[in-house]
């Protein structure tokens, strides 16, 4: 550290370790991490950073205990009211001096906190990108003391910035507006693709250093499952797996629907959803209960956890594969950040293969097949083909469905069901058949004949929707079909299936 610029810029005691005194009085911690020690040290020094650390590695202590050096405020970019509610939480829990920049706010709020600011008795303050671009809110930051720009969770630059946030697309005229302050990204995945991008965007004019940790969570046991029929699968996996348990669904509307199956096949289960389209006070209400619960099963979009600090969840649940290798290691690394055991299971079908022919953009396309081509289709240890896509090797696995040869070969019911109608090919529609299937139906036979009707009740512990989504899925993927028209009109037939060859 430069002594001049440490005298221009910090509080330094040079008879012991200010960071770790810091640690001590405001956190309660004995010990940082070898990398947290580097960032810090980089951030005192005024290196511009991008900082790529696990899920739990403690990236948030960096900027917050620098901020207790530094003259002026730090601003940290926040993608999530959940998250950025959860850091102010975790602060005010520890009496820290913090802000707050967010839509609904009260003029006389934000002149007071610009007042608090202009003091230096705000040390931190989280804002929304959409805040920040306000005209009224960036003038009256341009006019304070903004030392230290944090972007928390960057990989939303590339994420969300191409899709559905443009805001973010706008944050490197926030950079240029605080040219003169020191600009440190942080996020837990990011492949050589997006830090491309992130540089791109933040760091324009600027040389950042990249400070990266191999983004293993050695604690999580990976495993992906096809599936005929998710609901059948999610059902028994939302029985059976450890609780706290996140499911994660790709729309709003999927949350809730998955939500409320759920509540209808579990019935005594504390079980609820969650998604941007709430409005404030349920998201808050939502988030502190799942804090509290030891049990609870939260069926959410890619809108909760990000960065939130509840260390006991057990389970994640894909139901639908995420967009990104990093999207999936951000969502999955929200298990077990107390470092016991946890398990990430992600569910596919045909039908987020054929998603792929329904992404416009050419370059999210792509980080969506490579995620579903090497870690569900291909066959490896999950592990390895996720620490690949990071552009990480990794010559062993601390647990996943492949290498301890449990992983699930052929959907569940798949065989039963192609057998049933290789049998009786073209001799049910499909009301009947799923009848037939469930046990509810012996078409056309004598009552005391119906124990040697092959395939009957074969899918009796099933429910009738999800035989109809079996059914649906095994048309979508081509081995079974149902003609509209012709002389076996609205009749199953098997074709192309193992069962021709």
């Amino acid at each position: 550290m430069e002594k001049s610029r440490s005298s221009a810029r910090f509080n330094t005691d040079l008879t012991e370790d200010p960071v770790v005194t810091a640690a001590k009085n405001s956190y309660g911690i004995d010990y940082l991490y070898p990398y947290q020690r580097l960032v810090i040290a980089n951030t005192l020094d005024q290196v511009d950073q991008i900082v790529i650390l696990p899920t739990g590695a403690g990236k948030s202590l960096c900027f917050q205990l620098a901020a207790q050096f530094f003259k002026g405020a730090t601003l940290v970019v926040v993608p999530l009211l959940s998250l950025l509610h959860d850091h102010v939480r975790r602060l005010e829990q520890i009496k820290n001096t913090i802000g707050v920049l967010k839509g609904g706010q009260k003029q006389a709020e934000r002149i007071c906190l610009y007042k608090r600011i202009r003091q230096d008795k705000v040390k931190i303050v989280f804002a929304t990108p959409e805040v920040i671009l306000l005209k009224s809110v960036l003038g009256s930051l341009k006019r304070l003391t903004i030392t230290h720009l944090v972007f928390d969770e960057a990989h939303c630059v590339s994420e969300w910035g191409e899709r559905f946030r443009p805001a973010y697309l706008a944050m490197s005229d926030i950079v240029a507006a605080f040219s003169s302050s020191l600009v440190t990204a942080f996020t837990a995945t990011a492949s050589a693709t997006v830090i491309e991008r992130i540089q791109d965007i933040l760091f324009k004019a600027r040389c950042p250093q990249v400070v990266a940790d191999l983004p293993d969570r050695p604690n999580i046991y990976y495993k992906t499952v096809p599936v005929i029929s998710k609901t059948k699968v999610l059902v028994k996996a939302c029985s059976l797996e450890k609780k706290p348990l996140v499911v994660f669904s790709r729309s709003r509307t999927g949350a809730e629907q998955y939500a409320r199956l759920l509540r209808r096949r579990l019935p005594g289960r504390e079980i609820y959803f969650y998604h941007a389209g709430l409005n404030g006070a349920e998201r808050k209400n939502i988030e502190q209960w799942f804090f509290d619960s030891a049990s609870g099963i939260l069926v959410s979009t890619s809108a909760y956890g990000m960065g939130v600090d509840k260390s006991d969840i057990r389970t994640i649940i894909h139901v639908d594969v995420p967009p990104s290798v990093e999207a999936y290691l951000q969502e999955s690394g929200r298990a077990g950040r107390d470092g016991k055991p946890a398990r990430a299971l992600m569910l596919y079908s045909i039908q987020d293969i054929n998603f792929a022919d329904r992404i416009d953009d050419d370059f999210l396309r792509q980080r969506f097949v490579w995620l579903l081509h090497n870690v569900c289709l291909k066959g490896i240890c999950r592990r390895k083909a996720l620490l690949k896509l990071l552009g990480h090797d990794a010559d062993y696995c601390a647990g996943c469905d492949i290498c301890n040869k449990e992983a699930v070969k052929e959907p569940e019911g798949e065989r039963s069901i192609l057998a049933f109608f290789k049998r009786w090919n073209r001799r049910f529609n499909l009301r009947q058949g799923i009848k037939v299937l469930k046990g509810e139906y012996s078409y056309e036979l004598q009552q005391g004949f119906r124990s040697r009707f092959y395939g009957f009740g074969m899918l009796a512990d099933w429910e009738k929707e999800d035989i109809h989504e079996a059914l649906h899925n095994l048309c979508e993927a081509d081995k079974i079909a149902i003609p509209g028209w012709g002389f076996f009109k609205h009749r199953i037939r098997i074709r192309n299936s193992h069962f021709d060859k």
